[in-house]
């Protein structure tokens, strides 16, 4: 439970940050987006075969995605993602 509240809180966090010209950066907000839901799925119900190889891979590509982004400054990242909702 308190490693699905930590995605939450780092898909927040990135959620809060994207920009236009930066579509790398989007990619990694989406890619953050589809392992919390794919988070709560699990959590929320019975887990189907599979599942659990399925969150390694989305967290293997969030990883991957984001990882020129892990060092980078609340505010920066919060003026990525308005750019990110504006396309």
């Amino acid at each position: 439970m308190k490693k699905n509240t930590l995605i939450l809180a780092l898909f927040s966090f990135l959620v809060m940050s994207c920009g236009p010209k930066d579509n790398e950066f989007c990619k990694c907000l989406e890619a953050g987006e589809k392992l919390d839901q794919h988070s709560s799925s699990i959590l929320n119900g019975e887990p189907e075969e599979g599942s659990f190889a399925e969150q390694v891979r989305l967290r293997n590509e969030m990883d991957s995605l984001c990882k020129d982004y892990e060092t980078m400054d609340g505010p920066t990242m919060q003026e990525l993602k308005k750019d990110c909702e504006n396309n």
